[in-house]
C-alpha cells in the first residue's frame, strides 16, 4: 500500500485478509465468494476506496503481515485487514474493512506496524500500542 501526493492510497500484492483495503476488485471478489477469500492478489496498483483529497487524506502508511495502518492528515488513524490479535485496534476479531481507531490514539503523528501489532506515536509524546504482544513488542 502506497500513499499518493493527494492523500489517496494505491494497493497491490497479496490481500486475502483485507490488508489491501477496499478496492473495486476486492469488493467484487468478496461479494462473489460470500465474504471469504482463500486468496486474493492485485497484480497492478488499484485505488483504495474512500482515501484521497477529501476528509480521509492519508499522509503515512505502515503495513504488518496482514494488516495496514493509515495516518490521516488531521491525526486520525485508520486500520484494515486481519485483526485476529487486535492489531487493528478494534474489539472484533477477524478481517476488518477500514475503521477509525478511537481514543486513546487520537492526535497521532506517526504509525508503525509489526507482524501482528501496531504502534502509534501521539503529538503529546505518548505511545499507543495494540495487538500481539506476548514477547513484549507492545510494551505491556
Amino acid at each position: 500500500v502506497v500513499v499518493l501526493q493527494d492523500g489517496g492510497l494505491r494497493s497491490f500484492g497479496a490481500g486475502s485478509a483485507g490488508q489491501l483495503g477496499p478496492t473495486e476488485p476486492f469488493l467484487r471478489s468478496r461479494s462473489s465468494s460470500m465474504g471469504h477469500l482463500e486468496s486474493f492478489n492485485l497484480l497492478a496498483p488499484e485505488p483504495v476506496i474512500g482515501f484521497g483529497s477529501g476528509a480521509l487524506r492519508a499522509v503515512q502508511v505502515a503495513t504488518g503481515r496482514l494488516h495496514t495502518v493509515v495516518l490521516i492528515w488531521d491525526g486520525r488513524v485508520y486500520t484494515f485487514g486481519d485483526n485476529s490479535h487486535g492489531q487493528c485496534g478494534h474489539s472484533n476479531e477477524g478481517d476488518v474493512l477500514p475503521h477509525e481507531v478511537v481514543p486513546p490514539c487520537a492526535g497521532a503523528k506517526y504509525v508503525a506496524a509489526g507482524y501482528a501489532h501496531t504502534v502509534v506515536a501521539l503529538t503529546d509524546g505518548r505511545v499507543c500500542t495494540f495487538g500481539r504482544g506476548e514477547y513484549g513488542q507492545t510494551g505491556h
